[in-house]
């Protein structure tokens, strides 16, 4: 997008390519709107954060948007149910569609046997300083030294969008000082170097602080991030939190790791994991029904559907 008006930009660009279907990732309703009075259908894929909106505008604007939308493209098909549903909202689940659209072979690595026990976090991270109520969910201090008493390594790799790594190795300095050896924070990686870096842990991290964090925030309940489909392409097993419902539901659907309840229990509950078996089944898995190639022609089917072709 340019400095011009945006409505008044994607105006002149639907009348000039005429498109049969338009496929609209962003939430912002300028932008929205004028795909929603071109008349054209079109798929909505909702950004992650939008979820947790609590600005009774916003949450009209996004009404506004999916019910005007053909289909509505979602990581997990109750992400917007669940969410709008509290509005008195309710999205027909014929017209969500359920699509993972991130794990590809080009990315595939093997992890080799681990001779200790070492858990990997690829992802956003905020500073200490900012406000723990709101930024629970970012923060990873409480984490880290519950798996550090444990004698658990705790890696984390900070995401592009992540808070300043300056600023964030400060405000954590104590915490890695508590941690003694087992917490490090690593600076964000290209995708390829990350890859080859990560396979060599045991598992994946979609862990958050139980404690602070109960299932009050939409933007890490409902979505499945990033991070989950960049564990499986390292061959990752994933063990996460069961206040990250999506998640956890996803991992036993296809029993490619662990879902707990409480971080400070995590030995107790590592030693009734058969590891070879989840590997396995994450191996499997990725190449199977979370393979993006096998997901493309869900999404190729319903482009068809709406098309009439």
């Amino acid at each position: 997008m340019t400095d011009k008006d945006p409505n008044k930009e994607i105006t002149e660009s639907i009348a000039l390519y005429n498109p049969d279907i338009i496929y609209l990732i962003s939430d912002k309703f300028t932008m929205a709107n004028a795909v929603i009075q071109s008349k054209i259908p079109y798929i909505y894929e909702p950004y992650d954060f939008f979820y947790d909106s609590t600005n009774a505008s916003t949450i009209k604007e996004q009404i506004i948007i999916m019910d005007n939308a053909t289909k509505i493209i979602s990581r997990y098909d109750r992400n917007v149910l669940h969410t709008y549903e509290k509005h008195g909202y309710y999205v027909e689940e014929k017209n969500v569609l359920e699509f993972f659209d991130y794990c590809t072979e080009d990315n595939f690595t093997h992890n080799s046997i681990k001779s200790s026990l070492s858990i990997i976090h690829a992802g956003y991270i905020s500073a200490l300083n900012k406000p723990k109520k709101s930024h629970a969910y970012s923060q990873f201090d409480t984490v880290a030294l519950s798996l550090s008493k444990q004698k658990i390594s705790f890696d984390f790799y900070t995401s592009l969008w992540s808070d300043d790594f300056k600023t964030v190795k400060e405000t954590y300095c104590d915490t890695i000082k508590q941690a003694k050896g087992y917490f490090t924070i690593h600076q964000s990686l290209s995708q390829p170097l990350l890859q080859k870096s990560i396979s060599s842990y045991m598992y994946g991290s979609y862990l958050t602080d139980t404690k602070e964090y109960q299932q009050d925030s939409a933007t890490t309940a409902y979505p499945i991030g990033n991070k989950v489909f960049t564990y499986l392409e390292a061959g990752l097993p994933i063990i996460v939190t069961n206040n990250s419902p999506a998640v956890a539901t996803l991992v036993k659907k296809y029993n490619i790791g662990i879902c707990i309840d409480a971080i400070d229990t995590l030995t107790q509950e590592l030693e009734t994991v058969n590891y070879s078996t989840l590997v396995k089944n994450v191996l499997k898995h990725r190449e199977k029904a979370l393979n993006i190639q096998v997901q493309i022609p869900k999404l190729i089917n319903v482009l068809k559907e709406i098309a009439n072709v």
